[in-house]
């Protein structure tokens, strides 16, 4: 049953949402915290910027370097967040203004590229052994700053829901008039090794979303004892 390509995806955007959802939760719940501690938004600030700068820094030359690659300009870095009443933005840049198609790549680079780390991540501690408990300490931090920097903002979504729509509108039509066989492509070997790989992501995708987890129930549970 859970063999199956759909199920793997369907599974994958699942947590995908999950660690979103969580994320800005626990971001907010942050915020809450360290003002109760120090009763000062610019120390909440700080102490906000210091924690999630790492995560902060490879969100937003993601969005610059592929807006690079694709010959968009950028300008204004900020890697300070600021505090919203829907949340904490942690960082932003200046995006020219481009066709949807490259705004839709610029926007999703942080995500593909956190995704990417937080895979990588996970796979070397589950492949490597005799690691020291300082190199766990980082690479959980790790994982833990790029699964609550790397989603992008309305702003940087801007025309994603029409690209993806239309490249959705394309497949159908390509399988209506059969240029394009579902069934074809996930029984055959590359859509066998298309499972293994979505398996294997999701595995670690649980891990950030675990981890994230228990750090907003521990931050819940100190903002009500505070309280």
């Amino acid at each position: 049953m859970l063999d199956s390509t759909p199920i793997q995806i369907t599974l994958f955007f699942i947590l995908l949402f999950l660690i979103y959802f969580v994320s800005k939760l626990l971001l907010k719940s942050l915020g809450t915290l360290f003002y109760f501690l120090t009763h000062s938004h610019k120390k909440t600030i700080g102490l906000l910027a210091f924690l999630f700068l790492p995560g902060t820094i490879i969100h937003e030359l993601a969005h610059v370097i592929v807006a690079g690659m694709m010959l968009v300009e950028s300008s204004d870095i900020e890697f300070m967040p600021e505090i919203r009443e829907d949340g904490v933005k942690l960082g932003s840049a200046q995006i020219q203004k481009t066709d949807p198609l490259r705004r839709t790549i610029i926007g999703v680079a942080p995500v593909l590229v956190g995704l990417s780390l937080i895979i990588g991540i996970s796979w070397y501690i589950t492949n490597s052994s005799g690691i020291s408990i300082w190199v766990w300490a980082l690479m959980f931090y790790l994982i833990f700053i790029v699964s609550n920097t790397m989603f992008s903002s309305k702003k940087d979504m801007e025309g994603t829901l029409m690209v993806f729509a239309i490249l959705f509108a394309i497949l159908i039509a390509f399988y209506y008039v059969g240029l394009l066989d579902f069934n074809t492509i996930l029984s055959s070997g590359w859509g066998q090794t298309m499972v293994e790989v979505l398996k294997k992501a999701n595995l670690f995708l649980s891990l950030p979303l675990i981890i994230d987890l228990i750090i907003l129930g521990f931050v819940k549970l100190s903002i009500k004892k505070i309280r």
